[in-house]
């Protein structure tokens, strides 16, 4: 190879060596990743946090134990004093 040639093929060379070698590396790193796995990671759906949906289904859990209790009452015929008796019963 003719010296001319040599001198204008090391910088290109040295170039590709280090355009290869950052997009092995790249440029993102752990921060970056995480970021991008979880943007916001204070909520858990686009307006609630997590300490939210744990208050919403508490509360929900609740009054359908509740409901279902009552329910359950109302089909045992637990809810009200029996009629069969002669004599009246304070409810």
């Amino acid at each position: 190879m003719p010296r001319t040639l040599r001198r204008a093929v090391r910088p290109l060379s040295a170039f590709a060596l280090a355009g290869a070698l950052s997009t092995l590396a790249g440029c993102a790193g752990g921060r970056v990743a995480q970021y991008r796995g979880d943007p916001t990671p204070e909520t858990a759906t686009l307006g609630d946090s997590q300490a939210q949906m744990h208050n919403r289904s508490a509360e929900m859990l609740d009054a359908n134990l509740s409901l279902l209790l009552e329910d359950l009452a109302r089909m045992g015929l637990w809810d009200r004093p029996s009629r069969l008796t002669k004599k009246p019963i304070p409810r």
